[in-house]
C-alpha cells in the first residue's frame, strides 16, 4: 500500500542538449589528467610554489597540491560556443556510421572549416 502521505519523486526534465555544467565536469576531468598539469606538477616537485608544502597521501597526512591557471580560465562561454560548434552539433549534421565506414570518413581529407583563434593563456 502506498504512503499517501509520502511526496512524489519529480524527475528532472531531460534537456535536449548537454548541459554547460556536464561540458565543464568532462573538462575538468580532461584538465586533471592532462600532460600540462601533470608536468607542471612534476616540475615544482609536487610542491606548492607559494609556501613550499609537499604534497602528501599518507593517511593522516594528507595534503592536496592543485594546479592554478595564473590568467584563469578563458571564457567559458567562448569554450561552450566553440564546443558546441564542432563538437556538440546539432544531430541534424551528425551522421550514423559504422566503424569501416567511419574509418574511410575520417581519413578522407577534411572539409575546410572556418578558422577560429582561441587565445592561448600565455599569449
Amino acid at each position: 500500500m502506498k504512503n499517501p502521505g509520502a511526496k512524489k519523486k519529480r524527475h528532472a526534465k531531460r534537456l535536449p542538449y548537454t548541459p554547460n555544467g556536464r561540458i565543464q565536469q568532462a573538462l575538468r576531468a580532461l584538465w586533471l589528467h592532462s600532460r600540462e598539469r601533470n608536468a607542471a606538477v612534476k616540475r615544482e616537485n609536487n610542491t606548492c610554489e607559494r609556501c613550499h608544502t609537499k604534497g602528501s597521501v599518507a593517511k593522516g597526512k594528507e595534503v592536496s597540491i592543485e594546479v592554478h591557471h595564473r590568467k584563469g580560465i578563458l571564457n567559458w562561454a567562448e569554450i561552450y560556443k566553440v564546443v558546441r560548434q564542432f563538437l556538440l552539433t546539432d544531430p541534424s549534421h551528425l551522421e550514423v556510421l559504422c566503424k569501416p565506414c567511419h574509418a574511410r570518413e575520417t581519413d578522407a581529407p577534411p572539409p575546410a572549416l572556418p578558422a577560429i583563434r582561441v587565445k592561448s593563456v600565455l599569449d
